[in-house]
């Protein structure tokens, strides 16, 4: 009934469930791939920008393509004024206590200071990409090597060497096939590290079922981001990866 899912939503608020806190570990994975000189060097800016909902630059700036990344998986976490979703998904009218109650509930996860944390992240990993893009056009392996992994083949990067010591990180006129792929190639290699667990993401016998969510609460984000962990260990190494991640994992 309504009641028992607005009962729910108020339960989530008082606990503070789905806490990305978890996001914390995964910054060891982005020393891992840009090192800790590149973290460091936008971890100060990154700390600076954390309470705002957007960053400080110019209109030129906001045009790089790692700007527009990084604002629109910002976006993602903003507090909406007008929520007609209860957490289970269940629809509602947008009046009275039902409304109330949904757009209260998007504070937990700033109570929690999961999504501080995450606009952190985004802005470190954006910045990180920033200065691969730069070094790639000058002829940089390792940063070759980076967009190998997150999906841009040989085609891809001849077009965008050209592109980018050309225009720089304008996209406006790049090829626009390349362009479009970079900008979901980065989005989605910055999601796999600042995660938001999204809907779909949660295995349905947490998110939906009475008994996932009387029992285990706490474990929902974390079942989200190994289903976010595991899709990354996919993509890079295939059925191997997913079956060595597994393994290490078991003993958990």
């Amino acid at each position: 009934s309504s009641l028992q899912r607005a009962a729910s939503q108020v339960a989530a608020m008082i606990s503070l469930k789905n806490s990305g806190l978890y996001n914390i570990a995964e910054f060891t994975h982005s020393i891992e791939t840009f090192g800790y000189k590149a973290v460091l060097k936008h971890a100060v800016p990154a700390f600076k920008n954390m309470f705002k909902d957007g960053v400080n630059m110019t209109p030129d700036q906001a045009e790089k393509i790692t700007a527009i990344v990084g604002g629109n998986l910002r976006a993602e976490g903003r507090f909406k004024s007008v929520v007609g979703r209860m957490e289970s998904d269940y629809m509602h009218d947008v009046t009275g206590p039902y409304d109330m109650i949904s757009t209260l509930a998007q504070s937990t996860h700033y109570l929690n200071m999961s999504e501080w944390i995450r606009r952190v992240h985004i802005d470190i990993i954006t910045g990180a990409q920033a200065d691969i893009l730069e070094a790639f056009a000058k002829g940089d392996a390792l940063s070759a090597k980076y967009l190998d992994d997150i999906g841009m083949d040989a085609i891809d990067k001849a077009q965008l060497t050209k592109d980018i010591n050309a225009h720089g990180l304008y996209t406006q006129l790049w090829d626009q096939r390349v362009a479009e792929k970079l900008g979901v190639s980065l989005t989605r290699d910055v999601d796999r590290m600042a995660m938001m667990v999204r809907k779909g993401e949660t295995p349905a016998f947490l998110a939906h079922s009475a008994v996932g969510k009387m029992l285990m609460p706490y474990f929902t984000f974390t079942a989200g981001a190994n289903q976010k962990i595991l899709r990354r260990a996919a993509n890079k190494d295939g059925a191997v990866g997913v079956a060595q991640m597994m393994v290490h994992q078991a003993p958990l």
